[in-house]
């Protein structure tokens, strides 16, 4: 048997929602510099490119010009 959800007002929620946290926006981020960062995200991001560049680096000298090179023209054409 299924406990019953709690009710607010009449209004019936979960357990786990919006209404019931007190978690706001952005409030992990880090600001420095004029940036907005996420720590945990930067962290994981900074720490995979890297080793993702160098392995197309060593496989194959023409593969990775081709790569980079399609690479820094996406990002040139978004900026």
């Amino acid at each position: 048997m299924q406990k019953p959800k709690p009710c607010i007002y009449g209004k019936c929620i979960k357990k786990y929602s919006i209404e019931t946290t007190d978690y706001q926006a952005e409030q992990d981020n880090v600001q420095k510099w004029g940036f907005d960062i996420h720590n945990q995200v930067f962290g994981i991001s900074a720490g995979l490119v890297p080793p993702c560049l160098l392995t197309l680096l060593i496989v194959d000298p023409t593969t990775a010009r081709d790569a980079l090179n399609s690479l820094k023209n996406s990002i040139i054409c978004k900026f």
